[in-house]
């Protein structure tokens, strides 16, 4: 149960309250109702109350928001700061109202107080506007901004001819080069895990505004038969094993201030090290793995439609094939590491209840040749954490929305041959720094919305310069 996001959301329910509220008040200034309404002053008084009351609990909800979302931190930061502003001016308006009966000063004084309202508000919905659509959503059906760029492009293309004929054919050399830099700037990268690489992204930059509840262009970026059918633009989100040619990859590409760029205004846009962690996953075929792909059959305690066409035995002696049976009666599943048949990937993350160490104990047959182990979203006693120190060949840790503490964290120092570490969505804090560091063969650590700071992801990526920290 997340209290936090539930309230957090709350915010955009009742934003809409105090708007109504101050239009009610206004309205009530305009002289025909100053006039004829004998019970103005205590319908006034009211709206005052009330508004001053909502607008607190929207600023209040609207903190709690903040955090919870990747948001533009310039539009954030004026859309917060003026609700500060509207929220302090509301309980002045309270405060002035109540005097204005005795003395015309602070009728006066209110009536000042309600104008500097309405701009705050016009000021406040429009950049709390731009951080949910971006900040060309009404101007860009006009083609006010396409034009104003076609202008700029004219006119610096204009300027480069004048001032350099050959500047055209310069222009296309950085352009070709640029896509050839493109092309190779990903070789470096490793094969990319969906779950641990691609799906924080997605989950984070896109979902939100094309998922399930909120399908806009008419794309759905949930799965990977809507990402290769695409949306309204007729054009595949993905092709696999060709990014130049993915929607995805041309949209975030782009220049921030171009109309089709990806996310939208006000919204937080891919980092580079994302790009091409997208690039690559894309080149590689765009793989896409669920939960039903992972083994056969419905199992006892995991939900009816975790299935898949069929577990692989290849190369696999009857002993191993026995085992992995029978770990997978019991929930816990067991498949064969792609780049190694030798070697094994357990996930948990499917199991129905608390992690202990009788659960941990199934694996004891296995356990050394457990090299990719998935407790993502599992909750894990004590006892049992300081067994996961035990799998210590393991090189892919998914601890992503876990109960993982910095105590517990702790306790895996042993596991020098990670070179993989998922704490989306954790409650690690700087406290870890010192354990992370010991991971000497890391190359991939998932920090995206755990509790660490900027200033503690700084220090990682100075002890660990080959560590490609994601944030």
């Amino acid at each position: 149960m997340d209290l936090e996001l539930f309230f957090g959301r709350l915010h955009l329910l009742l934003l809409h309250l105090p708007i109504g509220l101050l239009v009610g008040m206004i309205v009530l200034e305009i002289p025909p109702f100053y006039r004829f309404n004998r019970h103005r002053y205590q319908v006034v008084a009211k709206l005052n109350w009330l508004n001053a009351v909502f607008t607190t609990f929207t600023i209040s909800f609207g903190l709690l928001l903040k955090n919870r979302g990747t948001y533009n931190e310039e539009l954030l930061s004026w859309h917060q700061n003026g609700g500060l502003i509207y929220g302090l001016l509301s309980w002045l308006v309270v405060f002035a109202y109540s005097k204005s009966l005795k003395k015309d000063l602070f009728l006066n004084l209110y009536r000042l107080l309600l104008g500097t309202m309405v701009v705050c508000m016009i000021v406040t919905a429009h950049n709390g506007g731009s951080l949910t659509h971006g900040r060309t959503f009404l101007t860009k059906p006009l083609g006010i901004q396409i034009q104003q760029k076609q202008v700029a492009v004219n006119s610096l293309k204009n300027t480069a001819v004048s001032k350099n004929p050959d500047s055209i054919s310069l222009v296309s050399n950085i352009m070709d080069q640029s896509l050839d830099k493109r092309q190779t700037q990903t070789q470096n990268i490793d094969w990319i895990d969906y779950k641990m690489d691609i799906f924080p992204i997605l989950d984070t930059k896109c979902v939100q505004c094309h998922g399930p509840s909120k399908v806009k262009g008419e794309l759905r970026m949930d799965s990977r038969s809507n990402m290769i059918t695409g949306g309204s633009s007729g054009k595949p989100t993905i092709v696999p094993g060709n990014p130049d040619d993915s929607e995805l990859i041309v949209r975030i590409e782009l220049p921030e201030d171009h109309d089709d760029f990806m996310p939208p205004d006000g919204k937080a846009s891919a980092t580079p090290e994302e790009i091409k962690i997208l690039r690559k996953w894309i080149e590689q075929g765009a793989p896409w793995e669920k939960a039903q792909e992972l083994f056969a059959g419905t199992r006892v305690g995991l939900p009816s439609d975790i299935q898949s066409a069929g577990s692989s035995y290849r190369g696999m002696s009857p002993e191993d094939k026995s085992i992995m049976d029978e770990l997978n009666m019991k929930s816990i599943i067991v498949k064969q590491a792609p780049w190694d048949k030798s070697s094994w990937t357990v996930v948990l993350s499917h199991y129905n209840k608390p992690i202990d160490e009788s659960t941990l104990e199934m694996l004891e047959p296995i356990l050394e040749r457990v090299v990719d182990l998935d407790l993502s979203d599992c909750n894990l006693t004590e006892i049992a954490w300081s067994k996961i120190a035990n799998f210590d060949n393991t090189i892919h840790l998914h601890l992503e929305e876990s109960n993982v503490q910095d105590k517990d964290l702790k306790k895996l120092e042993n596991l020098t041959q990670l070179q993989s570490l998922n704490l989306f969505n954790t409650e690690i804090t700087d406290d870890s720094i010192k354990t992370i560091s010991r991971f000497k063969e890391l190359k991939k650590l998932h920090l995206w919305n755990s509790a660490v700071t900027e200033q503690g992801m700084g220090v990682l990526e100075v002890k660990l310069p080959k560590t490609s920290v994601i944030r």
